[in-house]
């Protein structure tokens, strides 16, 4: 992804096509203008940031002047003001010109931030992955966190190599030892994903409840755990058809199982996208 396609000067042809980006990926829309003093202390910032995080969110810049209408839309009354916007709605926001640590522990509390190194390091770990060198790239991870224990994107980069090996018990290890205050919504999913797969290991495979089912469609118990097999092979709108069925049939089973592995589902895939959309206003047509 090039520069120009996460930093956008943003118009009122281009704020529709934003929108629907952020359910993607954050948008951050940086409401500032020409005259305004902060704004040129914080935009270099975000910049550098986006710049940094290569796409991890979009920063669309707002020109007040040009732009009044959408300053309004957004309520933005004074600037500079930071709206950040993911699945068409806003999730957090600030107004003025924050240090740059600050703005960094905005950022997380939302994405997880890119893997840094210095010195000869800068592209080892780039290298590796590309190369499909996948056990390299562990071993390149496991050393950087002997030297700096608390490097969380080092951390989340290990577990997301560890996962694609299906090392779901090594991967989760290398998760629980995260703060629970550094948690981002990128970690709940990574770790809502181990969860499911380690559940389905120890159940009968697709075939076999495909086959329990059309002998007896009403076993909820095999709705569950095909809905659960869905989820491993990342058939998310099976895994949720199932559950929706179960949801329709019996709430209280199994202490809500239904609603809460639906709910894991929509943390799985980021809280974001058609998917969550159309799924989410099923669940509540059932409940409501």
């Amino acid at each position: 992804m090039s520069e120009q396609d996460y930093i956008i000067d943003v118009t009122e042809d281009s704020m529709q096509q934003l929108i629907e980006s952020s359910y993607n990926v954050p948008v951050m829309f940086d409401f500032w203008a020409t005259w305004c003093e902060p704004c040129k202390t914080l935009g270099p910032i975000l910049t550098k940031l986006a710049e940094e995080y290569q796409g991890q969110f979009i920063l669309a810049k707002v020109d007040v002047d040009a732009n009044q209408g959408l300053a309004a839309q957004f309520g933005a009354r004074s600037i500079p003001t930071i709206k950040l916007v993911s699945e068409g709605k806003i999730i957090d926001e600030f107004v003025g010109a924050l240090p740059e640590s600050e703005i960094r522990g905005f950022l997380e509390k939302h994405i997880t931030p890119p893997v840094t190194e210095t010195g000869d390091d800068t592209d080892v770990l780039g290298s590796l992955i590309s190369e499909g060198k996948t056990e390299e790239a562990i071993a390149f991870l496991q050393s950087e966190l002997e030297k700096e224990a608390d490097n969380l994107p080092a951390r989340v980069q290990l577990a997301k190599l560890l996962i694609q090996q299906k090392n779901w018990s090594g991967a989760d290890i290398v998760l629980n030892d995260i703060d629970s205050n550094n948690t981002t919504d990128e970690i709940k999913a990574l770790q809502t994903e181990i969860q499911f797969a380690q559940q389905a290991a120890s159940l009968p495979d697709i075939d076999t409840l495909l086959a329990t089912l059309e002998a007896d469609n009403s076993n909820i118990e095999a709705h569950a755990q095909l809905g659960n097999q869905y989820v491993a092979t990342q058939a998310y709108g099976l895994a949720l058809d199932q559950f929706l069925w179960i949801l329709g049939k019996d709430r209280q089973y199994e202490d809500d199982l239904a609603r809460k592995s639906i709910l894991s589902i929509f943390e799985l895939l980021g809280n974001t996208g058609p998917l969550v959309s159309t799924y989410r206003r099923k669940m509540t047509s059932l409940l409501f």
